[in-house]
């Protein structure tokens, strides 16, 4: 049952961020065509569309956890031990600073990413310049007022996949009792608490003289100690990072996508 409600709720964030994927893939490719003069401009802007992957390919296992923990030994000598990059508290805290400087590459070049969807208006006037017939001003003027109504939906669709991606990770920030500092990650013994921390729930009966409001204070103090020991730290990393893994794929799979639509059709 668990695992159908995160399928459903994985497949209602991939629908969600399909239109603003493919606005993403047009105000991309337009960028770049209008950036061909600066080298530092396209690499800023490669590099805003590739972090997504970053952060994806941080979430896996054999890929980043396996090489920054446990890099494998080079040389013939495979036998002594080869030190870690980075701790454990540090590698976690990282995926944490990787989604925060997605959203900051994203605020810094989304001027950018505007103005070429601006720019549409001029590619609609040419468009239709191009086109038989005679055309009347109102119709000019209709198309390229468009273009400006739609700029606060379009401003909405450019931000709001970080701006999602970025929620999940202060989530799992803390959720998970991670450090921005990377000093200190709870131990495993430390992940749950024991009954014993609820000193009035190790009574086995309650006095049959005792108040209703107590006994029914008793019952509800036991039920949250019940939940809090099954929804514990270890469940929240481990179903929060999951959805911030696929939100980054989300994100990522669907600009590739507006990228190669508007590629191949072109207005």
């Amino acid at each position: 049952m668990f695992k159908g409600v995160l399928a459903v709720y994985s497949g209602l964030v991939g629908a969600f961020l399909t239109f603003s994927g493919l606005r993403f893939g047009k105000m991309h490719q337009d960028s770049l065509q209008y950036s061909k003069e600066s080298p530092l401009m396209q690499l800023l802007l490669h590099l805003n569309f590739l972090w997504p992957l970053v952060i994806v390919l941080l979430w896996v296992k054999p890929l980043a956890r396996g090489y920054v923990l446990h890099p494998p030994s080079l040389g013939t000598n495979s036998t002594v031990p080869v030190e870690p990059l980075m701790s454990e508290p540090w590698f976690e805290t990282s995926r944490l600073y990787a989604v925060i400087f997605c959203v900051v590459l994203r605020l810094v070049l989304m001027h950018r990413y505007l103005q070429s969807y601006l720019n549409m208006a001029h590619q609609r006037i040419e468009y239709v310049k191009k086109q038989a017939g005679r055309i009347s001003n109102m119709e000019i003027q209709k198309r390229i007022v468009r273009v400006f109504f739609y700029l606060c939906v379009v401003a909405v669709q450019y931000l709001a996949p970080v701006v999602l991606l970025l929620f999940y990770a202060m989530l799992l920030k803390t959720l998970g009792e991670y450090s921005w500092t990377g000093t200190h990650v709870p131990d495993s013994g430390n992940l749950t608490k024991n009954f014993t921390e609820f000193p009035s729930l190790q009574q086995d009966k309650i006095a049959g003289d005792e108040e209703p409001v107590k006994q029914a204070a008793q019952q509800l103090t036991l039920a949250f100690a019940s939940l809090r020991n099954i929804f514990s730290v270890v469940f929240f990393r481990g179903v929060v990072s999951y959805i911030c893994w696929w939100s980054a794929t989300a994100v990522f799979v669907t600009n590739a996508f507006g990228m190669i639509y508007h590629s191949v059709f072109t207005i």
